[in-house]
């Protein structure tokens, strides 16, 4: 049943002296990778090493409010946390003097969404003190960050951990 070619026996799945797989198996060997299409922006990724440009916003509602959280406090925490991260201002913070977030409709707001969708400014992230200072009602929230994320730029907060995850998002809407 076993012929002798070179002394490597002959049997029905070896098709011929070098080994090669027979025909009901794949044809790529062990050492090829499959091709998989990879999205650019993982590849920037991967390859940028620069450091991600962000813009801070900060936001007080009343004049109660500076005693606790003053935006000269906001501000430094989120500038501390940015550098920490090795991020980069990509323009002066946004500050949002007396203006309620009962609306997404505040001007320093409107600039800072205006700065961050205008590709030429190559902003990666929207960073705040904290989540209820950009916006206090859950529409708002995501209609913003939607907007934000539709132009690449995630939002992030100084002081509260979330991310994309079902409990981060979660988080994040609390």
């Amino acid at each position: 049943m076993f012929g002798k070619k070179k002394g490597v026996p002959k049997s029905p799945l070896v098709t011929s002296s070098k080994h090669e797989m027979p025909s009901i198996m794949p044809t790529m060997t062990s050492f090829e990778k499959p091709s998989i299409a990879t999205p650019r922006s993982l590849i920037k990724h991967l390859t940028d090493t620069s450091p991600k440009r962000c813009v801070i916003y900060c936001r007080v509602s009343s004049w109660e409010q500076v005693a606790n959280t003053s935006l000269e406090h906001q501000e430094k925490i989120c500038r501390d946390f940015a550098a920490r991260n090795g991020w980069v201002l990509a323009t002066e913070p946004f500050i949002e003097e007396g203006e309620s977030a009962k609306t997404a409709d505040r001007t320093q707001l409107s600039k800072a969404i205006n700065f961050c969708t205008d590709k030429k400014n190559k902003v990666d992230l929207f960073l705040v003190y904290k989540v209820d200072r950009f916006a206090r009602n859950a529409e708002d929230h995501y209609a913003v960050r939607g907007i934000l994320r539709r132009s690449g730029v995630e939002l992030r907060s100084a002081t509260e951990q979330f991310d994309d995850s079902p409990m981060g998002k979660a988080m994040e809407g609390v």
